[in-house]
């Protein structure tokens, strides 16, 4: 399946008041020649519970029309060559076209995700926390996201990015073997460093359980007993 990022609908989810960040990522997609639109977020306090808010109603809208682009308005270019006709196997469920360092099953610490090399130019993702560009293309996987999210987010308190990553073992998800966006934290708004999370390329392992240094209280992000 030949994926041309020019023509497939692309959003990028962006709070009325962060102006500054409409300006700067809408410039960016239109550099890269992308067919892209705004999708307004949803202001709820604490913020990570707007994002995944946002994020599920994004969702719905996008799954009228796959493959679909979604980018959270921080995400940034890469210094990796920007190829926008991108080949994926025909049963790829989802393209990250970013990554980070935290994977679900662990309390998210630095290098926990598992990973493994598909082939020659893709890495596979088994529980990565990442949604700063990715491109939805299975419908079942979007319909799945979506109904593990509104458990999550409307029941649980649990962050967004996990519903996905939960998901990822069901489902052929992939990633280049470089990144070709980060999250970007000019204003260091975030309380750990964003940057060093999801710029580098992503270290393939096949991590099987989280060492104990990446184990808070014993438990998961999501609660449960590691």
């Amino acid at each position: 399946m030949k994926i041309d990022l020019r023509e497939i609908q692309s959003y990028w989810i962006n709070l009325d008041n962060e102006t500054g960040q409409a300006t700067r990522i809408s410039k960016m997609c239109d550099d890269l020649e992308l067919n892209h639109e705004r999708f307004r977020a949803i202001k709820k306090s604490p913020g990570i519970v707007g994002c995944g808010y946002s994020h599920i109603s994004c969702w719905h809208l996008a799954r009228k029309d796959l493959p679909c682009l979604i980018f959270e308005d921080d995400a940034s270019r890469t210094d990796a060559p920007f190829t926008p006709i991108i080949e994926v196997p025909d049963e790829c469920s989802a393209l990250y076209l970013g990554i980070s360092h935290a994977g679900v099953g662990t309390q998210g610490g630095y290098d926990s995700v598992r990973a493994s090399q598909y082939n020659d130019d893709f890495i596979q993702l088994h529980n990565m926390l990442c949604l700063h560009a990715v491109v939805f293309i299975n419908p079942e996987y979007m319909k799945r996201c979506i109904s593990v999210a509104e458990d999550f987010v409307y029941n649980r308190d649990v962050p967004i990015d996990c519903a996905p990553a939960e998901l990822h073992k069901e489902f052929l998800i992939l990633t280049p073997n470089e990144p070709l966006f980060y999250q970007a934290d000019p204003e260091q708004k975030a309380k750990f460093p964003v940057e060093h999370y999801t710029k580098p390329p992503l270290n393939v392992n096949t991590l099987l359980d989280p060492p104990p240094d990446m184990v808070y209280n014993g438990k998961d992000m999501l609660g449960r007993t590691l």
